[in-house]
């Protein structure tokens, strides 16, 4: 491979999704007039896992609480409007010009982060690599934003080739096939994607013979309280700070299934009254009438194969159970993707201060992890913001009931700390923040209420994210 010239820039940012664009935000903040910015993403283009999935996919909040840093939307829908893919893109794209008003932006598109070095000189040697050739930047700054590293579904293989298996993405270009061979169609997955899928397929035509294989089930926030419409949002609903406090002073780090039931009873829905799984995702009741309504059936297991056994052809899950499937029929694999990935746990920080790393260790809402992070970064109080963190990948699959609720812990105690070092002024320009969405006497009630309880609520979060460290040798 053919080593590129050394190029130095001020500051490079590894990912070019949600997280690295508000890293870039912040940038923008700090560093002088001009300053150089390498921007490095695998993809062709900026956008991050937006540039992979589905056409169909739509935001689980309206799209104004959906933004880098505070910058404003050009499209003018409804307030309460769930953006597609295309149109968060086109979003992004705008946010990085707006950017370029103020910084050089280089960007390096299908490169991939291969490894650094800190010199003693306080400068980063990175290294990446692209089809053909390798490339070393010198930075004086390093902000890894690889985020949960996530990648385009596969489609599921399965022992007989009897059946169509495909992923979301697949959907648009087989669409009218699905629809004309009026073939069963199986969806996998209980979260947001097969939700989604089921919908998005309903809509199209509700007679579809859609089927849900939804595991152990999901449950959704109910995005009709959590972002009530109209002027229901001055007296009803709940905000996200008040929802997530309740449930963090509830978690003692021993009692998921308790903090689970409260959840269900007062903000959640789900396909399935028995549903176990929380992956912080939002749903309304008029989006899941149309799901639970056209589906035939819903079915709480999981599918481990597809085989022929002599002129029968079986759907087989993991029960033991068999069930016989339609020759034709479509399999479509909306099983998660959210911390399914390989990608590594690390300290937030370096060492020597100059470089940062926002993943799945820092939270799962890595949203706002990728704006405040830079903050501190930038200002160079990173080293003295003893900020939580957790191995969210090795919590899923050591106690998945548990996950959102130590993710709600671990983003208020961080939010606590960060408060202690950055001025009112960079907390309000958060507009990724779901509480805009109600006026201003409620989020300053709710924050109010926040603030006076910190003393108390910090001691007890940090107990419970402790005895959760001890408890699955996080």
């Amino acid at each position: 491979m053919i080593v590129d010239n050394i190029e130095n820039v001020d500051l490079c940012i590894v990912g070019a999704g949600l997280a690295g664009l508000n890293a870039l935000y912040a940038a923008k903040q700090y560093l002088p007039k001009n300053a150089t910015v390498a921007l490095v993403d695998k993809r062709e283009s900026i956008g991050g896992m937006w540039n992979d999935t589905y056409d169909y996919v739509r935001l689980h909040q309206p799209y104004k609480q959906f933004t880098i840093g505070n910058m404003k939307w050009s499209l003018d829908r409804h307030e309460s409007y769930l953006a597609d893919r295309h149109e968060i893109l086109a979003h992004f794209k705008r946010c990085v010009s707006e950017v370029e008003q103020h910084l050089t932006v280089i960007p390096l598109m299908q490169h991939s982060y291969l490894s650094h070095d800190s010199q003693d000189d306080g400068i980063v040697q990175v290294r990446l690599a692209s089809k053909e050739t390798t490339r070393q930047i010198h930075t004086k700054k390093l902000i890894k934003s690889v985020g949960f590293g996530i990648e385009p579904s596969q489609v599921l293989a399965f022992s007989s080739d009897k059946v169509h298996s495909i992923t979301p993405e697949q959907i648009p270009q087989n669409q009218q096939h699905i629809i004309d061979s009026n073939k069963p169609i199986y969806i996998v997955g209980g979260g947001k994607t097969a939700m989604d899928t089921a919908h998005y397929l309903l809509q199209a035509n509700p007679q579809l013979p859609i089927h849900l294989i939804i595991g152990k089930g999901t449950y959704f926030l109910n995005r009709d309280i959590m972002f009530p419409p109209g002027l229901d949002k001055y007296w009803k609903g709940t905000t996200s700070l008040d929802m997530m406090t309740q449930c963090a002073t509830l978690f003692n780090g021993d009692n998921e299934a308790e903090v689970t039931q409260f959840v269900k009873s007062k903000y959640a829905l789900s396909p399935h009254k028995d549903a176990q799984q929380f992956l912080l995702g939002l749903l309304s009741q008029s989006e899941l009438d149309i799901v639970t309504q056209g589906c035939k059936t819903i079915v709480r297991d999981y599918l481990d194969d597809i085989k022929d056994n002599g002129d029968e052809t079986q759907l087989c899950f993991r029960s033991g159970e068999t069930q016989p499937i339609e020759s034709g029929a479509w399999i479509i694999n909306c099983t998660g993707y959210l911390l399914n990935s390989d990608v590594q746990s690390e300290q937030y920080h370096s060492q020597c201060g100059n470089v940062i790393s926002i993943n799945n260790s820092d939270n799962p809402l890595l949203f706002s992890s990728g704006y405040f992070l830079p903050h501190v970064f930038f200002q160079d109080k990173i080293k003295d913001t003893p900020l939580l963190s957790i191995d969210h990948v090795a919590l899923k699959k050591a106690n998945a009931e548990a996950f959102p609720f130590v993710a709600m812990t671990q983003l208020l105690y961080n939010f606590y700390t960060l408060m202690d070092k950055l001025p009112l002024k960079v907390i309000d320009q958060f507009h990724a923040n779901f509480d805009k969405w109600y006026p201003l006497h409620r989020q300053l009630f709710g924050f109010t209420k926040f603030m006076i309880n910190k003393k108390k609520n910090k001691k007890h979060f940090e107990s419970s994210l402790l005895r959760v460290k001890e408890k699955y040798n996080l």
